[in-house]
C-alpha cells in the first residue's frame, strides 16, 4: 500500500488520504520512477530513470548494434 498521488504529484484525499494497492500502486511506482531523472536524490543517488542511457540507447537503428551494446 502506498498513498495516492495524482499526475502533479500531489496527494489524493477523500476525507482522509487516499491509499493505493495492487496493480495501481505498481503504476504509480513505475510512474514516479519514471519522471524521477537518475541522481537527483541525494538520499539514493542510482534511484530514477537514466535518461542519458535512454536517448543512447534509443540512437541505435538496428538490432546487431543492440545486441552489440548490451554485449560489450
Amino acid at each position: 500500500m502506498d498513498l495516492q498521488i495524482d499526475n502533479q504529484f500531489n496527494l489524493v484525499f477523500k476525507k482522509d488520504l487516499a491509499l493505493t494497492s495492487g496493480i495501481n500502486e505498481q503504476k504509480q511506482r513505475l510512474f514516479i520512477f519514471l519522471r524521477t531523472p537518475k541522481g537527483s536524490l541525494k538520499n539514493a543517488p542510482n534511484w530514477g530513470f537514466d535518461y542519458n542511457f535512454f536517448t543512447r540507447f534509443a540512437k541505435t537503428s538496428s538490432l546487431t548494434q543492440i545486441k552489440t551494446y548490451f554485449s560489450s
